[in-house]
């Protein structure tokens, strides 16, 4: 494992690597819970990241608010792990459901989001609630910018109960009785079962009918998440880059065959993370390959397919993993999402209150 100055935060490491290149399972699932909820001044540090991450809008950037015209619709379902079991040992399950909307007299979006986040089946809960609002320039007729401010509410809650139930014993002899971990029993029950802290994002997108590139800002505020409430430590700056493009087979007014190359950057902490890949869509039918790679390590290779018609969209993806987690029995990454869009044929840009109409890139204009 890197070693960490003494302005890092090794709560971040665990996290990192449970969710991201976990290669023992099952105690390093019990480490992380132990870690979030005992270490003073440590506290929740990274955020739940999608596969699909076009495909949850409001998540991946604000400014994305009321770019597809809208009302727009999206639920998202995300089970990390789910090989790893239940209880104290069980995986990460995340969910989303947004709304967003594009509205010509405030020059803008709006947009709506609910996170709900369960690690170790429960053990500890994240819900985080946001609204934003999109401002739009139209820079010319084919080109626009959205900038967004966002406000966030964090709560987390945990289950000491569940932790006390916990016997780390069947896991530690798998190492054959090298690890020394006290039980939870040996510990002070944490301040706080529940933490409740406000927080704002920004983004910024800009965008014509081919391409797009945004940025985000999260985490302006740094809120303290710890149990404990130690002010001591607090949430890392989340910074996020995307891009995408489009390139149609024939005329674009006419084809339904196209290309999609997208990419994300992540830097969170001491934590970098990219994910990138092509996307085919034929018809109603799309399927894509993504790879993601945390700077020192491979993780992941993402199939997804799906599924758009009308006003609906409906996409799967699989994570297989490539570093050390595939040797346990996490059965990789499963994330279903369901998008609808009740003004499919309009957009924010130039919508049908405007002469003439140019989409954003379907990817994210759906």
């Amino acid at each position: 494992m890197p070693s960490f100055n003494g302005s890092s935060n090794p709560l971040l490491y665990i996290l990192y690597y449970c969710k991201i290149d976990m290669t023992k399972n099952f105690l390093l699932l019990y480490i992380f819970i132990l870690i979030v909820v005992l270490a003073p001044k440590k506290s929740i540090s990274q955020d739940v990241e999608f596969s699909q991450f076009f495909s949850v809008p409001l998540h991946l950037n604000p400014a994305l608010a009321g770019i597809s015209f809208g009302p727009r619709f999206v639920a998202a379902y995300r089970n990390q792990w789910p090989g790893l079991g239940n209880g104290i040992n069980g995986g990460f399950v995340s969910y989303v459901a947004s709304y967003d909307q594009h509205f010509e007299k405030i020059h803008g979006g709006i947009g709506i989001s609910l996170l709900a986040d369960q690690i170790s089946s429960g053990t500890i809960n994240r819900i985080n609630p946001t609204v934003s609002y999109s401002f739009q320039a139209r820079i010319t007729q084919t080109f626009g910018m959205k900038i967004a401010i966002e406000g966030s509410f964090h709560h987390i809650s945990l289950d000491w109960n569940e932790l006390l139930k916990a016997d780390v014993s069947n896991s530690l002899a798998q190492f054959g009785g090298l690890i020394n971990l006290p039980t939870v029993s040996a510990f002070t029950p944490p301040v706080n079962s529940t933490v409740n802290k406000f927080d704002l994002n920004t983004g910024l997108v800009l965008f014509s009918d081919k391409l797009f590139m945004g940025a985000t800002v999260k985490h302006l505020l740094r809120p303290d998440l710890s149990f404990y409430g130690n002010e001591e430590d607090r949430l890392d700056l989340r910074l996020g880059l995307h891009a995408g493009a489009v390139a149609y087979f024939g005329d674009r007014r006419k084809s339904e065959t196209y290309l999609s190359p997208n990419a994300m950057f992540l830097l969170q902490g001491p934590f970098k993370q990219i994910t990138a890949g092509m996307l085919l869509n034929v018809k109603s039918i799309f399927g894509g390959v993504y790879f993601r790679h945390n700077i020192k390590n491979s993780d992941a290779v993402i199939f997804q397919v799906g599924v758009s018609e009308s006003l609906f969209r409906l996409g799967y993806s699989f994570d297989a993993q490539v570093s050390d987690l595939n040797k346990t029995t996490s059965r990789g990454t499963h994330e279903l999402i369901l998008t609808f869009n009740l003004a499919r044929n309009d957009n924010s840009l130039n919508p049908r209150s405007r002469s003439g109409i140019l989409t954003c890139p379907p990817v994210i204009g759906f």
